[in-house]
């Protein structure tokens, strides 16, 4: 289940596949002169959990998938509550 900000609505998919990706840490500065588990190490990256969707062609993270329509309601109502 997600949130599809463009049309305003709920919408189901289907996982095809779960990637984890090292991805930069913002604000970090990034050696040039480590490799990714170096970097990783020192908290330079950080691996990151996303999902590939069938029906939507994308790569989402894995914070924008929800298990249910409610659960996403009340991450969103809590977010623009904030």
């Amino acid at each position: 289940m997600l949130f599809n900000s463009i049309s305003c609505r709920f919408e189901k998919d289907t996982v095809y596949g779960i990637l984890f990706v090292p991805v930069p840490v913002e604000g970090v500065q990034q050696s040039s002169d480590k490799g990714v588990a170096e970097k990783i190490a020192a908290g330079q990256m950080k691996v990151a959990e996303q999902y590939q969707l069938v029906g939507h062609q994308g790569i989402l993270d894995a914070s924008v998938l929800f298990a249910s329509e409610s659960e996403c309601r009340e991450w969103y109502l809590k977010l623009l509550g904030e």
